[in-house]
């Protein structure tokens, strides 16, 4: 199964669309989706406005992959659950976010390694089995580096 997931804050009928395109031509592919309020209810593939945690945390783990916004709740379930991720950053230009902040977002983890990135809704049925194949590279969390960030910073003010 392929989770599909837009986050709860806004809706992203450009990766939903894409996403049912993609099913309607992969007839045997389960596909599910987290769509929010978003205006295009897809017609190839099982759907929920929103989810629980639970149901939220369920569906990821019964997943294969993950096609998503570039939304850090999103990106930290997928890395804890070590779900492959695919993720299509909103854009500020297209009315899909405040800013560009998933852009840049979206960059530092697929350069660490941690994600997979399509640019363009379009490019996600190309690089599916990539993400098939995919292994994500789990995060380094150095709280002892951030404390020491932080206290520099303070001593600066």
């Amino acid at each position: 199964m392929i989770f599909v997931a837009v986050g709860s804050l806004y809706p992203f009928d450009r990766l939903i669309q894409a996403c049912d395109r993609i099913a309607a031509d992969n007839p045997d592919q389960e596909w599910i989706a987290q769509i929010h309020e978003g205006e295009y209810e897809p017609k190839h593939m099982k759907f929920e406005r929103f989810m629980d945690k639970d149901t939220f945390s369920t569906t990821i783990g019964n997943a294969e992959l993950l096609v998503g916004h570039a939304g850090m709740g999103l990106i930290n379930d997928a890395l804890t659950a070590q779900k492959p991720l695919l993720i299509v950053p909103r854009r500020h230009a297209l009315g899909e976010h405040v800013n560009d902040h998933q852009v840049s977002g979206a960059e530092l983890f697929r350069s660490g390694g941690h994600v997979l990135v399509a640019e363009n809704p379009d490019d996600i049925s190309s690089m599916l089995d990539e993400v098939r194949d995919f292994v994500p590279k789990p995060r380094q969390i150095r709280a002892a580096g951030l404390a020491n960030d932080i206290g520099d910073f303070l001593s600066t003010c």
